[in-house]
């Protein structure tokens, strides 16, 4: 009647595709040299890991709730495929213009390797105010410093120190209250997570609040649900080649609808 507790054991798998494209045109008139390219990089990464989850729930007060748990870093075994294509339009020697498409179609099948993505504690309060309503409160901390990459032959070195010394631990704090007026429920919140980065330039803090309406009617109840969240980056157009990065300010509006039926 006083505490609570649970475990998971998960399983992942990784199944993606990264495609990116690099497109560059001479847009004067000419009638000698290089017209227009378009390099091309596909990147298929696959495979699968583990991670597991305690945590456990004290029933301080019928009105007060205190929480904690802790999640195990996840540790998965990946493979990766490489593929690169360029395509080019120039003038020749007799100033006529020539189409140059190189894919080879050759893949370049990369040794399997592993990564270790960092595990987070997490501890929660909430109050509950009879039937009207709750207020709740989130806190969690992960150290992103602690990721890590392995192989057999110690190639992820350089990568590891700089995850050491450029990546620092988040403060993910979320708070939120619902308010119920008999089959009504009226929700807000707010979310905050500091940089991941030292150096908060390359990718800033990350703000959302949320709003959200919910009716039950006898065993069904639908939800509906709105967050705006913003956060500014830092990116590179592409891997290597390129010292100036690209400013994107992210603005997400999201919707969220949900139907259920208790049996």
């Amino acid at each position: 009647d006083k505490f609570y507790v649970g475990a998971n054991v998960n399983v992942h798998f990784t199944d993606q595709m990264k495609q990116s494209s690099f497109y560059e045109e001479n847009t004067n008139t000419i009638s000698s040299g290089l017209k227009r390219y378009e390099f091309n990089n596909t990147t298929y990464t696959y495979g699968n890991g583990y991670s597991f989850q305690l945590g456990g729930i004290a029933k301080v007060t019928e009105e007060l709730r205190i929480g904690a748990s802790y999640q195990s870093p996840t540790v998965n075994s990946l493979n990766d495929e490489f593929q690169q294509s360029l395509y080019s339009q120039y003038y020749d020697e007799d100033n006529i213009l020539q189409n140059v498409n190189v894919n080879p179609g050759v893949i370049t099948a990369y040794k399997t390797y592993k990564t270790v993505t960092p595990g987070s504690i997490t501890g929660s309060m909430s109050y509950i105010f009879g039937k009207k309503g709750l207020i709740s409160l989130d806190y969690e901390r992960k150290d992103f410093s602690k990721t890590k990459f392995k192989d057999d032959e110690g190639s992820f070195a350089i990568l590891n120190n700089y995850y050491k010394s450029e990546l620092q631990a988040t403060n993910d704090i979320r708070v939120g209250g619902e308010y119920r007026i008999e089959n009504i429920s009226l929700r807000a919140g707010y979310r905050f997570i500091n940089s991941p980065y030292k150096n908060d330039a390359m990718i800033g803090d990350y703000n959302a609040v949320s709003a959200g309406f919910g009716y039950s009617y006898r065993t069904s109840r639908i939800d509906l649900g709105y967050t705006f969240a913003h956060q500014a980056t830092k990116e590179y157009p592409i891997s290597s080649g390129i010292n100036n990065t690209n400013n994107i300010k992210s603005k997400n509006n999201i919707f969220n609808i949900s139907y259920s039926v208790n049996f």
